[in-house]
């Protein structure tokens, strides 16, 4: 392992094992007799988060959200965590500053170690991830100031910049869901039971955690609702935008027309031609080409068309 560490209080023990390798795994298979499947998992990036349940301990892999340093993007970071009666084990391959945090507090002051692991292993992990929810929250009021920026820029017309921003954040949104929807159902069996392991023991702080996830993945829900009716709102201007500039070329196209016609024939060299041998012809057909033209923009402003 390039980063293990234990901290122990009574009978419980906290194991936190960053950038886990196989020859530690491998150690801590033999003393905890882990399935070699959960084995296999701490070394590989799972798409999804998911519950193993055993008889003696519980296999979990979590998915926290992040915004990346100078990226727009949002990423996921995976957190593994086996938890039996009398310890709880933590892998991450990326650094999760909270779980330091909460860590090395735990380690140097007696009385919040007391308060973290209380009297179990299964209070410990819950009181981990509890934490590690409530530190979304300022991820989903950056989210919302984003929206309220988008909002802005839709009334201030920036078209092609609001639609850059739009896809991004609705990348950003989809993918905030798809961290947090899949971890519902699985604490929801916790808190049902249906680990033997965990039964009886804090069934409402597992609802407390089902209820937390509900509540994000509720905002959420109602921040796509309200970017799907900006994305709508942006392409409603747009489009009224292009239909305006169509509009205006279809009446400098449709003024232009008899002007292009008439110039075309006097184009000819036909003699017959009225006004042709006029000195005064260039203005008469110029007037009268003004004329028509005058005439259809009259025409078009009665109708209301400009």
């Amino acid at each position: 392992m390039k980063d293990i560490k234990a901290l122990h209080h009574k009978n419980i023990t906290w194991y936190k094992v960053f950038k886990p390798e196989q020859k530690g795994l491998k150690k801590l298979q033999e003393k905890f007799n882990f399935h070699p499947l959960d084995i296999e998992d701490c070394l590989e990036k799972i798409q999804r988060p998911k519950l193993d349940i055993y008889q003696n301990y519980i296999f979990m892999v979590l998915h926290l959200p992040f915004w990346a340093d100078k990226n727009p993007r949002l990423e996921t970071i995976e957190l593994k965590v086996f938890v039996g009666k009398n310890f709880l084990i933590t892998l991450n391959e990326t650094k999760i500053p909270l779980l330091d945090e909460l860590f090395y507090l735990a380690k140097t002051n007696a009385k919040k170690r007391a308060r973290f692991f209380r009297r179990s292993s299964f209070h410990l992990f819950y009181f981990l991830f509890n934490q590690l929810l409530l530190d979304i929250n300022p991820l989903i009021k950056e989210a919302g100031k984003m929206i309220d920026e988008i909002d802005k820029q839709v009334l201030s017309r920036q078209y092609k910049e609001v639609f850059k921003q739009i896809s991004v954040m609705r990348r950003n949104l989809i993918v905030f869901q798809t961290i947090i929807k899949p971890q519902i159902p699985l604490f929801r069996k916790l808190e049902e039971g249906k680990a033997k392991v965990t039964k009886g023991i804090y069934p409402y702080y597992w609802g407390n955690l089902v209820d937390r996830l509900r509540s994000v993945w509720e905002q959420l829900e109602d921040y796509m609702q309200i970017l799907e009716g900006l994305a709508t709102t942006n392409e409603s201007l747009l489009t009224y935008k292009t239909n305006e500039i169509i509009k205006i070329l279809t009446i400098f196209s449709v003024v232009l027309l008899p002007l292009t016609l008439i110039s075309g024939i006097y184009g000819m060299n036909i003699r017959t031609l009225p006004f042709l041998f006029s000195p005064f012809s260039f203005i008469i057909i110029s007037g009268i080409m003004m004329g028509i033209v005058f005439l259809m923009l009259g025409y078009f402003k009665w109708k209301k068309w400009v």
